[in-house]
């Protein structure tokens, strides 16, 4: 049986001027600001364009709209790249949340100390 490969959304293919498909897109954006969808393509142009501040707010924005966990991995992805790991591992582990649908749950964890007697 053949798989079916998903065809390339508008931002994950490189079509020559990105900052002319990113204005493209913002235009577009105009006109459907609450457009989850819309903002994860203009924060992959972003990205591309390196407008790496710009591109955090879009998926923050499309996150607020549409909780969807590939949206939280890209975000996070980028969070890292930025150097705000602290904020990435929070936005990761909410992504994981949404895509199993639900939170892990552990007890507290209680540090050990070495050398001291239970």
């Amino acid at each position: 049986m053949a798989t079916r490969r998903a065809r390339p959304r508008y931002g994950e293919v490189d079509g020559g001027d990105g900052l002319a498909r990113l204005r493209r897109a913002e235009d577009w954006l105009r006109a459907r600001r609450e457009d989850p969808t819309l903002l994860v393509a203009c924060a992959r142009l972003c990205v591309g364009a390196e407008l790496y501040g710009k591109a955090r707010s879009y998926l923050e924005t499309s996150l607020a709209l549409r909780p969807r966990a590939e949206t939280a991995q890209l975000l996070a992805h980028l969070l890292e790249r930025l150097g705000d790991r602290e904020r990435a591992l929070k936005v990761l582990h909410d992504g994981l949340a949404l895509a199993t649908g639900r939170r892990a749950e552990l007890p507290p964890v209680r540090q050990r100390r070495y050398g001291t007697a239970r």
